[in-house]
């Protein structure tokens, strides 16, 4: 399998093959200061900077069964992630630079999938008790999760206007 992460530019209606790779990358993710994007692949994260396009490995401890769901801070300091433990996919918080990952999420499974514009709380899917997947929030500090949704359809993918 080749991958090839491309960047769509709407106002000249064409695209820009950034980088190619042997194998699955996935879920491009820009950096807030538009200079990189962060992508999985094989469970681990890389950066991928326009300057010079390479998959950077990004140091997320033990977390090296992540999924597509990741992304950087409003402020870019720090990088959710999702990681499959023996319990599930669990939330994990990292500086943006790498290091130990610091769980958010304290029951799983949770995906997640936004980040508020202030930085401050975090929205995900996530199954409890009865299975069903239903949207959540919870503060990027972790604590108590808010539960948005009561299983009315499929839930997946909650993600923050730019208001909030």
């Amino acid at each position: 399998m080749r991958s090839i992460l491309c960047i769509w530019d709407v106002a000249q209606g064409c695209e820009r093959i950034v980088l190619t790779a042997d194998g699955r990358i996935e879920a491009p993710n820009w950096d807030p200061a538009g200079d990189s994007l962060l992508v999985n692949g094989g469970g681990r994260l890389y950066r991928v900077p326009l300057d010079k396009p390479a998959l950077q490995a990004v140091d997320t401890g033990f977390a090296t069964r992540c999924n597509n769901d990741h992304g950087i801070s409003p402020d870019g300091k720090h990088i959710v992630l999702s990681h499959h433990t023996e319990r599930g996919s669990e939330i994990f918080m990292v500086p943006a630079g790498g290091g130990v990952p610091q769980p958010v999420t304290r029951v799983a499974p949770s995906w997640w999938h936004g980040w508020s514009p202030d930085g401050a709380t975090l929205a995900y899917v996530a199954a409890r008790g009865s299975r069903l997947i239903d949207v959540y929030t919870i503060s990027v500090d972790g604590g108590a999760e808010t539960r948005l949704t009561r299983g009315e359809g499929h839930c997946d993918g909650p993600d923050y206007s730019a208001d909030g």
